[in-house]
């Protein structure tokens, strides 16, 4: 991958909307290589949804390389929001330095349009790179399609018992 400048193995493991706390017990288990046990909750596991976009894990050169994808595809970023995800990274991998061994985790976001004014200085030193470094362009056709869920007239509308189908 360009991005990240290292080539990911055919036998990764990729998957969408993983949860970031199922990042971090991962992590957790394989360190102590084992399931069997309780653990204080410092990092706040269940608390929320919170997940990551794309996720793609792989081992080489004996580093656990796990890279995270946050795309938009039609809502815009937001600084609050891109700074919820910050925080659990943090809390994640560490606030100065990646607190798991062998583990290199990488950045990226991907949208149609470059983010302007988005607060990637925020991200930890171990995952800040330039802007031009973390995000490639989405390519989203245009000509998708959506269910809205609306009323009897079909106006958008989050109560209406009705749906339709639009373009995006």
């Amino acid at each position: 991958m360009k991005k990240i400048k290292i080539e990911i193995p055919y036998d990764d493991f990729a998957a969408m909307d993983y949860h970031l706390d199922w990042i971090y017990a991962s992590l957790y288990c394989a360190e102590r290589g084992t399931t069997e046990f309780i653990s204080d909750n410092t990092v706040g596991l269940n608390s929320n949804q919170e997940d990551i976009d794309f996720i793609v894990a792989f081992k080489k050169d004996n580093i656990y390389n796990i890279v995270l994808i946050e795309a938009k595809a039609e809502s815009g970023w937001t600084n609050k929001q891109f700074g919820s995800k910050i925080n659990k990274l943090r809390l994640i991998f560490g606030f100065n330095n990646c607190i798991w061994n062998n583990v290199k985790p990488y950045f990226l976001i991907t949208s149609p349009r470059k983010p302007v004014n988005l607060r990637i200085d925020e991200l930890p030193a171990y995952l800040q790179r330039s802007m031009d470094d973390i995000w490639f362009k989405l390519n989203v056709p245009d000509h998708l399609i959506k269910i809205t869920r609306c009323d009897a007239n079909g106006n958008a509308s989050i109560r209406g018992n009705k749906w339709k189908v639009e373009k995006t």
